[in-house]
């Protein structure tokens, strides 16, 4: 896989325009905002982070595995790699197993991210808004339609490994440009119009479908339907059990950095006023987007 200074580039742009749309839209919500609200959107927007907790290191996993098939690898080692001879042809069987193991591993973790959603779901928005002065409804109707967001995004999420691992690197930054210029758009408007804390998520929610579908075309373009369709995927329960082996030990690390960065609004807003934790969630925004930044 090559990687081109124009790829580097479009790196950088995709890093710029996720800290811009949070620089961008956060005066908005300061202004356009309740503090409650504020408060409710830290939360909603650190649910985000069971996305890695549940994914426990296979989208890296799954990008580099894509990344050997590419290279013309005709098996994938729990450990190392084979050698691969130079211009050996690409395994679409293997590939076509590797996405059937990819797409099944987030479908059945998407299925029990909406089952918490609708259990556990249920009774956290219920604590959540006892003493919330606002629009109750409009917050819920938010908070459900976020969590079904996140579902989404999970059941989708293997599409930029995918692309990534192909060699696609500047496809996949020009198509997140895109899908977060669109999510600075549509919620600075809606914000402006007095949708409150819905225009956040209807943002999000266009920006997110247009990503996913970009992504899928992009990475299934015609050549790809071709061979696939003519290849015989092996069975994708034993490809998924060997790429557990190297999984599990970015998903330790992803683990601990989540818990002890993304987790806390979450736990806190049980025991903390919404109102003061929206001053905590401005606070680390405002932080994560220095030390990206820096980075």
């Amino acid at each position: 896989m090559k990687v081109t200074k124009s790829d580097i580039i479009w790196n950088y742009g995709a890093t710029f325009m996720r800290v811009a749309s949070a620089l961008i839209i956060l005066p908005l919500i300061l202004r356009m905002l309740p503090q409650e609200e504020v408060g409710l959107w830290t939360v909603m927007i650190s649910l985000n982070s069971m996305i890695y907790l549940l994914d426990f290191g296979f989208f890296q996993t799954f990008s580099r595995a894509v990344t050997y098939i590419f290279s013309g690898a005709q098996k994938l080692e729990k450990s190392g790699y084979s050698a691969v001879e130079e211009g050996a042809p690409i395994n679409y069987s293997l590939l076509k197993g590797a996405l059937r193991a990819m797409s099944s591993f987030y479908a059945f973790l998407s299925l029990i991210l909406f089952i918490i959603l609708i259990t556990a779901g249920i009774w956290y928005i219920d604590e959540l808004l006892k003493g919330f002065e606002g629009n109750q409804l409009n917050a819920k109707i938010a908070w459900f339609s976020y969590g079904l967001l996140l579902c989404y995004q999970f059941f989708t999420y293997y599409y930029d490994a995918a692309l990534v691992g192909r060699g696609m690197i500047k496809r996949s930054r020009q198509i997140i440009v895109l899908s977060q210029t669109l999510h600075i758009v549509v919620s600075t408007i809606l914000l402006l119009n007095g949708f409150g804390i819905i225009s956040m998520v209807v943002g999000q929610t266009l920006a997110t479908l247009i990503n996913r579908a970009l992504a899928r075309r992009a990475f299934y373009d015609r050549e790809i339907k071709k061979e696939l369709d003519r290849a015989r995927a092996p069975d994708w329960s034993k490809l998924l059990s060997t790429l557990f082996h190297t999984a599990y030990k970015n998903g330790m690390a992803s683990l601990s950095w989540v818990l002890t960065n993304r987790m806390l609004s979450v736990f806190g807003a049980l025991f903390i006023p919404l109102s003061t934790m929206a001053t905590y969630g401005i606070s680390k925004q405002i932080t994560d987007i220095t030390i990206t930044l820096s980075l």
